[in-house]
């Protein structure tokens, strides 16, 4: 996989991990796809590979498995659900999004996060990071929004 990792992605991981989780509870569907780590509520790197960014754009891009073990190559357009929140990424903000310019797709501990410089509301930029396994998903081979 395409990373890069520092100390700082790092540390901003492990607060935004611990405190803007996505609502979901880690369920199986009915297809059961949880147990062959497809689903999870989010965790879509647990299942797929070649995770990085579109160059130039903010989409997505991954091989994911699917419930017959088959690799897909799938995409999502993160801009559809990240936002800048005064100089911070949210899930679902509503704020112009169009104000970050991001970084790189980086791992932390098992997970997969994506950084950016993001303008706040003083127009000062400033580095924030969102862990997308909290609500990125693999669904049968095809990333999905699960928050």
């Amino acid at each position: 996989m395409k990373y890069t990792s520092t100390w700082v992605n790092q540390a901003l991981l492990a607060l935004v991990t611990a405190t803007a989780g996505c609502g979901v509870d880690g369920g199986s569907d009915e297809l059961g796809y949880s147990e062959a780590g497809l689903d999870g509520g989010g965790n879509f790197s647990h299942s797929c590979t070649s995770i990085h960014l579109e160059p130039g754009s903010i989409w997505l891009h991954a091989s994911c498995a699917n419930a017959a073990g088959s690799q897909v190559d799938t995409r999502i357009d993160l801009n559809n659900h990240l936002g800048n929140n005064n100089g911070t990424l949210t899930w679902w903000s509503a704020a112009a999004f169009a104000t970050c310019s991001f970084g790189s797709v980086f791992a932390f501990h098992g997970d997969v996060g994506i950084d950016a410089q993001c303008r706040d509301v003083g127009g000062a930029s400033r580095y924030s990071a969102v862990n997308l396994d909290q609500c990125i998903a693999n669904r049968n081979g095809t990333l999905v929004y699960v928050c």
